[in-house]
């Protein structure tokens, strides 16, 4: 049965849908439409269907969503979500799944939002990335990533860590999910996408984007693996800049020229241009001005972890999105390829200047370590 006046599905425990499927119960609902857990009668496995509601604008969502999902299958990426079947219902296009266990952020909750430890982080990362790469590989932008959008393959395992109980994916596969709004890069995109915690600033600039917006929302959801905890907590768009400005320092005067021309950002008077400084807006509220006080920089929140990771993150989270690496390059940086050598104090006490100097270029040696080899050899 459909609701007339909003367009969702609304299903029933028992109903067949195309003869095939029958619901099981309803998993969840968001902008586009529900997802239900249905039993596949002719395969006799439990999948996902996800039924879009019943108007234009969603449904044409739902096959732009289906022509990537097609689009990426001959890459045999197993970190995308994958698609099992499609077919018209009542007027609703419906996409089948496989039925995937919890999203990132059900197991940073069931963990009671401690985060996982370095290992874990570098596994679970490096499986949303070859998510993203393939993705980026079609010439398109998912523009949400975030950890609802990020699902494990199978049911959560509970483990016993020093009495407490430590939830995690079996194995460290995850799949990337939700390309509904996912863009072609060179076509005419929407100027607001992704979700306030993991947008990047040309978006709230209301500049253009491209790939370099995965990355930063990727950087974000790194950070709230380890961590347990959203990088940015706001829902103000200067409050999120300023946050961001303490974090990464003033933003490029480039930037805020190039935000002035295109007047795509009513917030752009709260940039002081003689300052170079985001400053508070007259809406905002004591819990904003708490919110930054909050707020660290990358070393002072990852103290105690790899400079490799911090160095990684930072990188990913620049101001500006051509000084960020490509979803390639984070792959290839050696937080991911050297993962057994901490890397933080790493050599630099060696005899070879130049083997030290790229280390440090490469993120392996803190900058503080590298200035105390300098002095020491007398360079």
């Amino acid at each position: 049965m459909t609701n007339k006046y909003e367009g969702y599905y609304s299903g029933k425990k028992g109903e067949m849908l195309n003869n095939q499927y029958q619901i099981q119960k309803e998993l969840g609902s968001g902008t586009f439409g529900s997802v239900f857990q249905c039993i596949d009668k002719q395969r006799s496995k439990y999948v996902a269907v996800k039924i879009l509601r019943a108007i234009d604008k969603y449904y044409e969502a739902g096959q732009a969503e289906l022509k990537t999902l097609i689009q990426i299958r001959p890459l045999s990426c197993q970190q995308v979500v994958e698609v099992l079947d499609y077919f018209d219902f009542s007027g609703h296009l419906c996409i089948v799944f496989p039925l995937y266990g919890q999203t990132l952020l059900e197991l940073l909750k069931a963990n009671e939002f401690r985060g996982y430890n370095i290992d874990w982080t570098r596994e679970l990362s490096k499986s949303f990335l070859l998510g993203i790469q393939a993705v980026h590989s079609l010439s398109k932008v998912h523009t949400d990533i975030k950890p609802e959008n990020i699902m494990s393959k199978g049911k959560p395992v509970s483990t016993t860590v020093r009495g407490r109980v430590f939830v995690h994916p079996p194995g460290a596969d995850l799949v990337l999910i939700d390309l509904g709004s996912a863009v072609e890069v060179d076509k005419r995109k929407p100027v607001l996408v992704c979700t306030r915690q993991y947008r990047p600033p040309e978006v709230m600039l209301g500049l253009d984007f491209d790939y370099k917006l995965d990355v930063w929302s990727a950087g974000c959801c790194m950070f709230e693996t380890i961590t347990g905890r959203t990088l940015f907590r706001t829902h103000n768009t200067v409050c999120h800049l300023m946050q961001i400005q303490k974090i990464l320092g003033k933003m490029p005067v480039n930037m805020y020229q190039q935000a002035a021309q295109l007047k795509r950002c009513k917030e752009i008077d709260s940039y002081d241009l003689q300052t170079g400084l985001w400053c508070f807006p007259s809406n905002y509220d004591e819990f904003e001005k708490q919110a930054l006080a909050g707020i660290k920089t990358i070393e002072d929140e990852l103290e105690g972890n790899k400079y490799s990771l911090i160095h990684l993150i930072r990188w990913m989270l620049r101001w500006d999105p051509n000084e960020r690496p490509t979803i390639q390059q984070v792959l290839e940086h050696p937080f991911f390829n050297d993962p057994p050598r901490d890397t933080k104090g790493i050599q630099t006490d060696a005899d070879d200047w130049k083997d030290v100097i790229d280390a440090f270029v490469n993120g392996q040696v803190s900058e503080q370590d590298f200035i105390a080899w300098w002095k020491k050899v007398g360079k």
